[in-house]
């Protein structure tokens, strides 16, 4: 698990991979990037963007609006990061995927 970079309170949760692989069953909605230096939260009524620090996400800053042009960056922002994600499927082991 710790391959696949998945946050130690994800893992946690499922002692077998192979369970944790099945539960997830999203795999086509799962990017890996090698590093991020943003988190995104967006919905249809707001947007928040939190920024690096020191290589790690701060959390006690962020960009916070609600304005249609501010959610449409946010949306954007996040799609730009999608496209330079790679799917998850390939990591994942042939035989966690069809048993």
């Amino acid at each position: 698990m710790k391959s696949y970079n998945i946050p130690d309170e994800w893992s946690q949760k499922f002692h077998d991979t192979i369970l944790f692989y099945k539960k997830l069953k999203i795999y086509k909605n799962i990017r890996i990037l090698n590093k991020i230096e943003l988190s995104l939260i967006v919905s249809e009524k707001g947007a928040i963007i939190f920024l690096s620090k020191d290589d790690e996400i701060d959390y006690n800053y962020c960009l916070i609006d609600n304005d249609k042009s501010f959610i449409n960056l946010a949306i954007e922002l996040l799609e730009w990061y999608w496209e330079k994600g790679n799917d998850l499927r390939p990591f994942v082991r042939k035989e966690i995927l069809s048993s």
